[in-house]
């Protein structure tokens, strides 16, 4: 690759990083933590209980 190329890149990367950050803290990961806390009964603070999709079931 070029120089040229490869400095193209750089800024490419420089300019989309804080982006991709900003979806990843804001979006992504409330998404992941809901689904996750969604299979989980939370009833008890100290210990998780696996439900499954029970939680929706009940829905």
């Amino acid at each position: 690759m070029h120089q040229m190329q490869r400095n193209k890149v750089a800024w490419i990367l420089f300019f989309i990083t804080p982006g991709l950050l900003v979806v990843g803290t804001f979006i992504l990961l409330p998404l992941f933590m809901s689904l996750f806390n969604s299979l989980f009964s939370w009833r008890q603070l100290i210990r998780l209980e696996f439900v499954g999709l029970e939680n929706f079931r009940r829905l």
